[in-house]
């Protein structure tokens, strides 16, 4: 069987990334930041936001077990 055709599986999953994309920025980012972050830019698999903050390292650190930071200390 050749498959030659695009197919709804990709819709799917684009529409899946967006949603776990919005999720974090609603659930997790939002409440942390409440009027100090704004939603900049969003595309399929990245988003672009504007946080004003003290220190963003030390914020994310409260947040790491959402991200990946490679080992970064």
């Amino acid at each position: 069987m050749e498959l030659n055709k695009s197919i709804y599986m990709d819709i799917s999953i684009l529409d899946y990334s967006k949603i776990t994309i919005y999720l974090f920025y609603y659930d997790v980012m939002k409440p942390k930041y409440q009027n100090n972050i704004k939603l900049v830019y969003i595309d399929t698999d990245s988003y672009e936001i504007k946080i004003k903050t003290d220190n963003l390292y030390e914020d994310f650190k409260e947040i790491n077990n959402y991200m990946d930071f490679n080992n970064y200390p």
